[in-house]
């Protein structure tokens, strides 16, 4: 998916799994969601005079991007929510995610200045990060 984009490039975030099912109905092959079978996730730059890709990074098994932009990378990885930049990916900063249990499901999305992190089973917010 693109996560960043302006008229010189586009920045995208891809998802690799160790898994792929086809759909009960026949459809088109999915990929899973479930972090068991996260192999990694992997940055691209996308030139827009040309549509050549670059690849930047690819993470950790079970660490997953949740906001990039042209300066610094959030992700997710055992516990903690580490900020990297972009361009050396270097971690920069840690946070702990106390929050984040091994048995939950959570949802991040980004906003604003926050990513917002919310539990899928009660629809509650449990965290604000600043991507400032």
């Amino acid at each position: 998916m693109p996560y960043v984009s302006n008229d010189k490039y586009i920045i995208s975030v891809a998802q690799r799994t160790t898994s792929r099912s086809i759909t009960r109905d026949g459809g088109p092959t999915a990929t899973s969601c479930e972090m068991s079978k996260h192999e990694n996730d992997c940055l691209y730059i996308i030139n827009t005079d040309d549509c050549t890709k670059s690849f930047r990074h690819c993470t950790r098994t079970f660490e997953r991007i949740l906001y990039v932009d042209d300066e610094k990378a959030i992700t997710y990885y055992s516990g903690e929510y580490l900020i990297y930049s972009f361009d050396k990916w270097e971690i920069t900063a840690e946070q702990p995610a106390d929050e984040i249990k091994s048995s939950g499901s959570y949802t991040f999305e980004s906003c604003g200045d926050y990513i917002f992190v919310f539990d899928d089973n009660y629809d509650k917010l449990l965290n604000t990060i600043s991507i400032m």
